[in-house]
């Protein structure tokens, strides 16, 4: 056990701490006993470390009997050997080295296990010591700092000391009136350049006015794509205006001010820091551009972009022309002393004016980056700033410091790696930034096909409205990490290219890319094999409308291929990341032969629907009787079958339940009808108008339906009040109701026109015989009423004979079509 380990490695802190005899080993000899008494006051840790010692404690009595007796046995082997000499017996000598060897043996295994005990020990001490002793080290270099940060004032507080007292010798050597004369000329050119680049913006301010208009007001693109060439049209128009004063200032450094024909050291630092300064502020210009809001990529108001466009540019003024103009030429003109004082008051004030700043608008900025969380569309880019935002300042606080030493203690070699970083860091940011708007404009833009496309493509539109936003997402969570690392690698925080080139790295990110080419690839032919099924599936395309038939099996092998890809793509995903997939699939035969004898029926559901398939007997959109339902088969599975039924049901019949299938939608199908006419009228007559009725129903627009004439089969039977005559249609297969329900308003209409009766269900009442033969009377009551109508005549129930009802049993008739078709859906 690791913590077991750890544990025999500070008891055994003395032993080290002894060897070592400095002064920081008793530092690591009371941090490894507080750790022991840390343990000791655990009481499983205690009892742990008690079992351990008595373990240790038994092997040592083990190995201490075992060397004993082996020595025991070699005196004795000894002994024996010179007794025995002359006869030259050796039996006890070889029976001495037969125990010595196992004894051995064990020996070494004992001392083994307690070498690598300790050595499991010592890496562990050595762990706990150095994250111990981790807060002491930060808090030693940062006392370390301070105390060369204040060395660093110190020197300078004496070099200013020094100038004013006269020990400077250097300064005492100054020619003043050559350095006036030289600072007057580098003041007018520094004057002059600056004027006129001031003159350059002023003048173009009408042309970036036309340019803000139209990208707030231009329909020829999207807003943000607008912005950004606004934008880039300014930032090319600022950068173009730069060239132009930068031509201007060196005609002027070269041929006006200075020595004629030569570019003065003052106007060359000059020009390098105006050149390096101005660009920065370009780079300012495309978040805060003040006075033109449409030529900015930071939405925020006027008052805004102008408060950070001047804190930014006076910060930039500050350190670049400081840095890159006035220190150097203190260093050369007056005292490198002097430009030590400088370097130190400059950086001061810098961070002095930063924090002023920053501590200032902390709040005012929290809010706003909040405000810009509330109204991301992005929930990652919304919940960084929200993260951001109470830190915001921390953060800024921290970079002002850590310049402010590296500019005290190592500026000149520590302070430009941290502008390129910086600077950097800001392109790499804001670049990421604009990435992220893209991809999320692109997000919220559907994809729009041409209505030929969309017909000759179905559904591919849809689907990629899908998948093409969930891929740009993850593509954005991707940049955003990319980000990150990038600028921890910037910083030198993460040796990122390194371990790009470690065995490692290379491994890892092989594998990362072969994993997202096999899900690129698997996405990739599943859309292109939904396309084809659309295609094959959809009536505008191709020969039309296919069969039922090639409907069902396609939906069914669209959801088996499903299977297929992705259960592939799932097993190469795994075996590239490094796991065995051996196993996985013994352990999934394993648990389908569970499955299938746990699971009886579901196994018979598959397979009885993959041979109702196989042979056809359902698909959708049938009209069939399953399981004694009838209805449309909605949806035709490998288990089951949906079917709705007349009344809008929906039943779910799994395909073991079934054990017979009626299909009304095979070949043809047939409306069979009897039609009863009363025993005084002519069958032949009640046949012909059966036929008119017929003559007349194939002009109509169910002779399309129709496909044999009608079939007069006759007489069927004689019922107890009617003669059924029995009639055959034949029909296209699902249209025979249709037909039937046509041809049976005919036949009201042509057997009424005839005079033909059609009985219904008569009920006789019987009032008895005597024996006689005469009937009982009749009692009827008439009951006047005044003013009333013609009195009805009530019949009262004789009280001697009982009436007997028996209606007609129509329970006994054949079946018929009309009573045994079900109801169309």
């Amino acid at each position: 056990m690791r913590w077991l380990v750890l544990i025999l490695g500070l008891l055994m802190a003395p032993l080290w701490a002894a060897d070592g005899g400095k002064a920081g080993g008793k530092t690591d000899e009371a941090t490894a006993w507080a750790a022991l008494a840390d343990v000791l006051e655990n009481p499983a840790q205690r009892k742990a470390l008690v079992a351990e010692l008595r373990r240790l404690e038994a092997a040592g009595k083990t190995t201490g009997k075992e060397q004993a007796a082996t020595a025991e046995a070699q005196t004795g082997d000894a002994a024996a050997s010179a007794d025995t000499a002359a006869s030259g017996e050796t039996t006890e000598g070889q029976e001495a080295a037969a125990t010595e060897a196992p004894a051995g043996e064990k020996k070494d295994e004992v001392q083994a296990e307690a070498v690598a005990l300790q050595s499991v020990a010592e890496n562990a001490r050595a762990a706990v010591v150095s994250a111990a002793a981790w807060p002491k080290k930060v808090a030693e270099a940062g006392v370390q700092v301070l105390r060369e940060v204040g060395s660093r004032f110190a020197e300078s507080w004496d070099a200013l000391v020094g100038a004013f007292s006269g020990r400077d010798l250097m300064l005492q050597a100054v020619n003043w009136e050559v350095l006036q004369q030289t600072a007057l000329n580098l003041a007018l050119l520094v004057a002059a350049t600056l004027l006129f680049l001031w003159g350059l913006h002023r003048a173009t301010r009408g042309v970036k006015a036309r340019l803000q208009d139209w990208v707030l007001q231009g329909a020829q693109l999207s807003p943000l794509s607008r912005r950004l060439l606004g934008v880039g049209a300014a930032a090319l128009g600022d950068a173009l205006l730069l060239l132009f004063a930068y031509v201007f200032a060196n005609v002027l450094a070269v041929f006006v001010v200075g020595e004629t024909g030569a570019l003065s050291t003052q106007a060359a630092f000059f020009m390098r820091a105006f050149v390096a300064v101005e660009a920065l502020r370009i780079g300012v210009r495309l978040v805060f551009y003040p006075r033109f809001p449409g030529l900015r990529l930071l939405s925020c108001t006027d008052k805004a972009a102008a408060y950070w466009n001047r804190w930014f540019v006076t910060l930039l003024q500050l350190l670049g022309y400081g840095y890159l103009v006035v220190f150097p030429l203190i260093r050369i003109f007056l005292s490198p002393s002097l430009g030590l004082v400088f370097s130190a008051l400059l950086a001061l004030s810098a961070f002095v004016y930063g924090m002023v700043v920053v501590i200032r608008r902390r709040t005012a900025v929290r809010h706003a980056l909040r405000q810009a969380a509330d109204a991301s569309g992005s929930a990652i880019f919304s919940g960084t700033l929200r993260v951001f935002a109470p830190l915001w300042h921390w953060l800024a606080i921290a970079y002002f410091s850590m310049l402010l030493v590296l500019t005290l203690l190592s500026g000149e070699k520590s302070l430009p790696f941290v502008l390129r970083g910086t600077l950097y860091s800001l392109a790499l940011v804001g670049g990421a930034l604009l990435a992220s708007m893209l991809l999320s404009q692109r997000i919220r833009r559907p994809i729009r096909f041409s209505p030929d496309t969309a017909r000759r493509l179905p559904g591919l539109e849809k689907r990629l409205n899908f998948y093409v936003p969930l891929g740009l997402r993850l593509v954005r969570i991707a940049m955003l990490w990319l980000v990150f690392f990038e600028l921890l690698a910037t910083w030198h925080v993460v040796d990122v290219s390194a371990w790009e080139h470690s065995a490692l790295g290379r491994a890892l990110l092989a594998r990362f890319w072969n994993v997202c080419l096999i899900l690129a690839v698997a996405l990739a032919v599943w859309l292109v094999s939904l396309v084809l099924i659309e295609r094959h599936l959809s009536p505008e395309v191709g020969g039309g409308a296919p069969g039922v038939r090639t409907q069902t099996l396609l939906s069914l092998f669209r959801s088996g291929w499903a299977v297929v890809i992705f259960a592939s793509a799932a097993l190469m995903v795994l075996t590239e990341i490094g796991i065995n997939i051996g196993p996985l699939i013994a352990g999934a035969g394993v648990f389908g032969l569970a499955v299938g004898f746990g699971a009886q029926t579901l196994v018979k559901d598959v397979i009885t629907g993959i041979f109702f398939q196989i042979e056809n007997a359902i698909n959708t959109g049938d009209i069939v009787t399953v399981d004694g339902i009838t209805g449309r088969a909605e949806q035709v599975g490998i288990r089951s079958v949906g079917i709705r039924d007349s009344s809008g049901t929906y039943h779910l019949i799994p395909f073991s339940n079934v054990t017979r299938v009626s299909n009304y939608m095979r070949g043809h199908a047939n409306h069979i009808a009897e039609y009863g006419v009363a025993y005084r009228e002519n069958v032949d007559e009640a046949m012909e108008q059966l036929r008119a009725a017929f003559n007349e129903l194939v002009k109509g627009e169910m002779k399309r339906y129709i496909l044999e004439p009608i079939n007069i089969q006759g007489v069927s039977q004689l019922a107890d009040s009617a003669v059924m005559l029995r009639v055959s249609i034949k029909t296209t297969p699902g249209d025979q109701w249709a037909v039937g329900r046509a041809y049976n308003r005919l036949v009201k209409m042509y057997f009424d026109a005839a005079g033909i009766e059609m009985p219904y269900p008569h009920m006789e009442i019987y009032f008895g015989q005597d024996k006689d033969g005469s009937a009982p009377p009749l009692h009827v009551r008439y009951r006047a009423e005044e003013k009333a109508a013609p009195a009805v005549p009530v019949v009262e129930k004789a009280a001697t004979p009982s009436p007997v009802s028996k209606p007609d049993d129509l329970s006994n008739l054949p079946d018929s079509g009309a009573g045994d078709a079900p109801t169309s859906p």
